[in-house]
C-alpha cells in the first residue's frame, strides 16, 4: 500500500484508483469525484492509501461506465469539474486546455440529446459558485443556438471552451459580486474591466494555444456600439462568434438571480434582446435566440387557465403551447405528483409567466423529465 500526498488528489476529477484507509478499509472507489476542498482536506486527514500510485502525468479520467443517460447528472458533473478548473487553473498545467475541451464536448453532446432538459437546468439546477454556473449556463445557450448556425465541430468546441473560461480572470471577484448588494468598489470595477485580458493571460499560462478560443474570450465584452471593453472595438472588428458569446452572456446573466434582485423573467429578458436586434445585437442571433428558447422556456413557471402553477418542461411546436406539468393548485397546495397538462386546450391555456421566487422549488428534476435517477 502506498500513501497518497495532497498533490495526488484533485477536486472535480474522477479518481484513478480505489482509495483505502490505513486499516485497509475501502472508502472511495475508482471513478468517484472529490467535490470540494473541504471534502479533500477531510479525506487527507484520515490518511489515504492505494495499491499503487499513478503519476500526475498519468492522472487520466477512467473511461465512463455505460449508464443510463441523465442530462441533469451530466451537467452537475460538468459544473463540479469546471469549478475545480477555474478555481485552480495552473495546478492542471498542460492538461487544462484538454480538460476544458472535454467538458465542452460533453455540453455539446448533452444539449444535442436533451435540449429541453438542458435549458431547464439553467433555471433549476442548484450551484455554490456563480462564476462556474454562469459559464455553464452560457455554454448551454450557445450549444442550443449552434444547432441552427451550421458551425463546424472545431468551431463549436472552441466557442464552448471560450464560454466555459471567459471569466477565469475574475473567478473570485465574480463569486463575491453574486452575493454583494453594495455598489462596485474601484478595485472591483478595474478587475471587471480588465478580466478579458487577464483571462487570456491565464489561458496562455495554461498552454492554451487555440486562436479562436483566445480571441473570443478577449472580445466577449465588446459591443457593436463601441462602448465595450477592453478595447472599445466597433462592429466590423468584433469576431462574429465573440458577438454570439456576448449575447448569450447578457441573457444568461439576466436569467439568474442576485442578492439585490430576482431573476428577470425569461419572456422579459428575451423581449429586451429582441428590442435591440439590429442595433446593439445581430438581428439573426437575436431572432434565433427568441425562436429557440421560446417565450416560455423549459424550467420556467407559468399559471394556466384552471389556476394551477405549472412548470414548463419542453418547448412546443408553437411558442405559446409548451409542454407543462402542474405542480400546485390555484390555492398554492403542491400536488403529490406533477400532472401533465395540455396547453393547447382552452382549460389549460397559459395565462402568464411567474417569477421563480413565487413558485415551488423543484428538486426531482430527473423524475419530472423522465430520466433514470441512479
Amino acid at each position: 500500500m502506498e500513501e497518497l500526498e495532497p498533490r495526488h488528489l484533485m477536486v472535480g476529477v474522477p479518481l484513478p484508483w480505489d482509495i483505502y484507509t490505513k486499516g485497509n478499509r475501502l472508502i472511495l472507489r475508482k471513478g468517484n469525484m472529490i467535490l470540494n476542498d473541504k471534502q479533500r482536506d477531510q479525506l487527507l486527514r484520515l490518511g489515504l492509501y492505494v495499491r499503487s500510485i499513478v503519476t500526475v502525468e498519468d492522472y487520466e479520467a477512467p473511461k465512463p461506465v455505460q449508464e443510463a443517460f441523465n442530462p441533469f447528472r451530466r451537467l452537475d458533473q460538468v459544473y463540479a469539474s469546471l469549478d475545480a478548473l477555474l478555481a485552480r487553473p495552473t495546478s492542471f498545467q498542460g492538461e487544462f486546455g484538454k480538460r476544458v475541451r472535454s467538458l465542452a464536448v460533453v455540453v455539446d453532446e448533452t444539449v444535442q440529446k436533451a435540449p429541453d432538459a438542458c435549458i431547464g437546468s439553467i433555471f433549476l439546477l442548484p450551484f455554490t459558485n456563480y462564476s462556474s454556473a454562469h459559464s455553464l449556463h452560457v455554454s448551454i445557450l450557445l450549444a442550443i443556438l449552434m444547432q441552427r448556425l451550421g458551425l463546424t465541430l472545431p468551431e463549436r468546441i472552441s466557442l464552448l471552451s471560450a464560454a466555459l473560461t471567459m471569466n477565469i480572470g475574475m473567478y473570485e471577484v465574480q463569486n463575491q459580486l453574486y452575493h454583494q448588494a453594495l455598489p462596485l468598489s474601484d478595485g472591483q470595477r478595474m478587475d471587471i474591466d480588465h478580466h478579458p485580458e487577464e483571462s487570456v493571460r491565464i489561458l496562455q499560462d495554461c498552454f492554451v494555444g487555440d486562436e479562436l478560443w483566445l480571441r473570443v474570450v478577449l472580445e466577449h465584452h465588446e459591443n457593436w456600439e463601441g462602448s465595450g471593453y477592453p478595447y472599445r472595438m466597433v462592429k466590423e472588428e468584433i469576431h462574429p462568434l465573440a458577438h454570439l458569446l456576448y449575447l448569450a452572456d447578457v441573457v444568461g446573466a439576466k436569467l439568474t438571480p442576485r442578492r439585490y434582485r430576482d431573476p428577470v423573467r425569461p419572456n422579459v429578458a428575451l423581449s429586451q434582446v429582441f428590442m435591440n436586434r439590429g442595433k446593439s445585437i445581430d438581428m439573426q442571433y437575436a431572432a434565433l435566440l427568441v425562436k429557440e428558447l421560446g417565450i416560455y422556456p423549459p424550467g420556467s413557471y407559468v399559471r394556466i387557465r384552471n389556476g394551477d402553477v405549472a412548470l414548463v418542461t419542453h418547448r412546443g411546436t408553437n411558442a405559446s403551447t409548451p409542454r407543462v406539468m402542474s405542480i400546485a393548485s390555484g390555492q398554492g397546495m403542491p400536488y403529490a405528483m406533477p400532472i401533465p397538462r395540455d396547453t393547447r386546450t382552452a382549460e389549460f391555456e397559459i395565462e402568464t409567466s411567474l417569477p421563480a421566487a413565487d413558485s415551488i422549488k423543484i428538486t426531482n428534476l430527473s423524475k419530472i423529465w423522465g430520466y433514470v435517477l441512479a
